[in-house]
């Protein structure tokens, strides 16, 4: 939840977006893709994600133990941040010789590329080791997970047999042969869900999840694939036994089976299950804060109240907690309510900047506090001047949005087409307020009204989402 901070769609569309990715429910081909970019990364991944990369980590897939053999990996890693990939690869080569059940060094430059989200150089890397290491299976899991992630499924195929053909042919560990397994059989699962053979998924992941229920990932997935083929009880079965090892950091299972029946179509057994889990989690802040955006989501606005400030008694009033409250309040246009929520946490945390954003929103709607709304919105820009990053565009359209409702309309439009030119903005909210501002100007309408399309095309809501459906409605006739 910390991320809303950093990067600033609608709090309602960052809780609603994690939810599907973490249960891996919707939009099935592209999540596979994300999944399987990020297995070359194997069972580090979780470490290797907004934490800094270290020996261990980068390692954990190879030896159970980080031991004096593998001081060169230390020694890579720092040079690797100075961008001397040269000298990485001869330090990995240096650990490799002291450690031969390690990979080749270039599948630890690989990794090491991955994780500092360097695809093309990361691709560069393993072609290179395909050439050099055709005898190991790590180039063709590599290749194929890669291959995946594009959705070139025949390649993918062809990789993942070659890899399980070639590990049999070495004296591997049983350690990295484990893990060769567990790769072939996520890589070949993936195939079959891009495929929709959803037979062949359970066969390939139920193994897994035997091994290891703990996995959310194996989890949801084979909790899917039983969904798909009119087996929702055993769906709920893998799903509360994966939840049982973990309670505290797994999502319950009466809501990933809500996602299950919403992605089927089946929007009254979906609320059923959703409430249920209301219902037996009062005192979870996070199924609580899930229910709330959920329910905005689909404009019940009592639940998404009764849930979010539920939410707040039980996290002791969290910032998170307090910011979904305030939006509750906004789309209900109770602005006030939402300005005295948002007032404290800027008072408790003064660089916050998704607070400071939303203060400038609620501000801009309340009579009087137009100047006020301005100075919070320059503040915002101050605090993330960046249109590179994210946080950086939104803070800026927002400070478009309140000078346009101010009639400063050319600089507003100059501010936003600079920011487009840098990058869209990420919210969906973000992109109403940029489409009204290139809209109310005479040379840019057609780009404004580009942007209000896929305002209304996209599936998150905010709180002016009818309006701008009615908005769009109105200009479609006037053309």
């Amino acid at each position: 939840l910390a991320r809303i901070v950093e990067d600033r769609p609608s709090l309602l569309h960052f809780l609603h977006q994690r939810a599907m990715f973490l249960n891996r429910f919707s939009r099935t081909i592209r999540l596979i893709a994300q999944v399987l970019s990020v297995v070359f990364v194997v069972q580090a991944h979780d470490k290797l994600c907004g934490q800094e990369m270290t020996a261990q980590t980068l390692l954990v897939p190879y030896v159970e133990s980080v031991d004096q053999r593998h001081l060169a990996v230390t020694e890579a890693l720092a040079v690797f941040k100075n961008r001397d990939f040269d000298q990485a690869r001869k330090l990995l080569a240096k650990a490799v010789e002291a450690d031969p059940a390690l990979p080749p060094a270039g599948i630890l430059l690989t990794r090491m590329f991955i994780a500092a989200n360097q695809p093309a150089l990361a691709r560069a890397e393993l072609d290179k080791v395909s050439l050099e290491h055709s005898d190991d299976p790590e180039a063709y899991l590599g290749n194929g997970e890669m291959a995946v992630g594009e959705a070139r499924f025949v390649d993918a195929e062809l990789a993942f047999r070659k890899a399980a053909e070639v590990a049999k042919k070495k004296n591997f560990s049983a350690y990295r042969l484990k893990n060769f397994s567990v790769r072939i059989r996520l890589g070949m699962a993936a195939l079959s869900e891009g495929r929709s053979k959803w037979d062949e998924v359970i066969r390939h992941l139920q193994p897994l999840f035997e091994e290891d229920a703990k996995n959310p990932d194996v989890a949801a997935r084979l909790a899917r694939a039983l969904f798909k083929i009119g087996k929702p009880k055993e769906s709920l079965v893998v799903l509360q036994k994966n939840w049982d090892t973990n309670k505290q950091r797994i999502q319950r299972p009466e809501i990933s089976m809500g996602l299950l029946f919403q992605e089927a179509g089946e929007q009254e057994k979906a609320a059923q299950s959703i409430k249920i889990a209301a219902q037996r989690d009062k005192d979870g802040v996070g199924t609580n804060m899930f229910v709330a955006s959920w329910a905005l989501n689909k404009g019940d606005l009592v639940l998404a109240q009764a849930s979010a400030d539920r939410a707040l008694i039980v996290s002791n009033s969290s910032l998170p907690s307090r910011q979904l409250v305030a939006l509750v309040s906004r789309f209900r246009k109770d602005f006030p309510a939402a300005r005295e929520m948002l007032e404290s946490i800027h008072l408790e945390s003064p660089t916050n900047l998704s607070a400071v954003i939303e203060l400038a929103i609620v501000l801009s709607n309340i009579p009087g506090q137009e100047k006020t709304s301005l100075e919070y919105a320059q503040v915002a820009v101050k605090l993330q001047p960046d249109l590179n990053v994210p946080a950086g565009r939104d803070a800026a359209i927002t400070l478009a949005f309140v000078l346009f409702k101010l009639k400063s309309q050319a600089e507003a439009e100059s501010i936003v087409t600079q920011t487009i030119k840098v990058g869209m903005p990420v919210g969906t909210e973000s992109l109403f307020f940029a489409a009204q501002v290139l809209l109310a100007g005479k040379d840019n309408k057609e780009a404004g009204m580009k942007l209000l399309e896929k305002v209304v095309e996209s599936d998150s809501s905010f709180p002016d989402k009818a309006n701008a459906k009615a908005m769009f409605e109105k200009l479609k006739l006037e053309r």
